[in-house]
């Protein structure tokens, strides 16, 4: 016999071995607001043979796939926006002096590499500004 078939309820301190057929599913009640901006809460239960007390198992959890497209939308919008914003700082504060210096040690910026201007790839500029122009001239 498994041991973790067995549960002990906590009102007469019986101890019996759960079996699939008696388990269930309860909703908890929730508030009328709750009822539109949240999922139900469920939970497995059993009742106890003995004393007939209803005694929780688990909670059932919403598939995640549900909550992700629910919020996915609105977390992409606000990271392009930080991404953008953190974009923009970066450039103001930035002295357009890409490339670095090797022969007194000053390393290239992470953002200098290879650009695109109208289409064409071309070797030397500056990331974040090629793609701040390109996102200005498709709008």
């Amino acid at each position: 016999m498994n041991i973790f078939n067995k549960k002990k309820c906590h009102v007469c301190k019986h101890r019996f071995t759960i079996s699939k057929k008696n388990i269930y599913t309860i909703t908890e009640p929730s508030s009328l607001f709750q009822a539109f901006t949240k999922p139900a809460h469920q939970l497995d239960a059993i009742d106890c043979p003995r004393c007939g007390c209803q005694i929780a198992l688990n909670v059932r959890l919403e598939k995640v796939s549900k909550v992700i497209k629910m919020y996915s939308a609105e977390l992409t919008q606000e990271r392009e926006q930080k991404y953008k914003r953190l974009r923009d700082n970066y450039l103001e504060t930035c002295d357009n002096d890409c490339a670095g210096d090797d022969t007194v040690g000053i390393p290239p910026c992470p953002y200098y590499g290879v650009v695109e201007h109208d289409g064409v790839p071309t070797e030397g500029g500056c990331q974040l500004e090629s793609e701040r122009d390109n996102e200005e001239n498709e709008d």
